[in-house]
């Protein structure tokens, strides 16, 4: 079984092991429930821009996430388009 996980931590909370935190208790609760593959869509901009940058990415990647799949111009996001990855963790 799988879950797709999806978390938004808004300004100030930031950068303050919010996201880490509700990830970790979300892997505790899913693996209790039996789910063995961890998914996450993220949206990725070709180049870094003032709405879209590699954060998520790169959180994700601190989390143990790898990306499995790559999908280019398919994300329309703030009006612009943008490219999709799905990044995945095995527990």
């Amino acid at each position: 079984p799988s879950a797709e996980l999806s978390v938004y931590v808004d300004g100030p909370k930031r950068g303050k092991g919010v996201g880490h935190a509700l990830y970790d208790s979300l892997e505790v609760e899913l693996a209790a429930l039996g789910v063995t593959n961890l998914y996450a869509c993220v949206a990725y901009p070709r180049v870094e821009d003032e709405y879209l940058t590699y954060a998520s990415v790169r959180f994700h990647k601190r989390m143990g996430f790898e990306i499995v799949g790559h999908f280019h111009g398919c994300a329309c996001k703030f009006n612009r388009i943008y490219d999709i990855v799905w990044m995945e963790k095995l527990i």
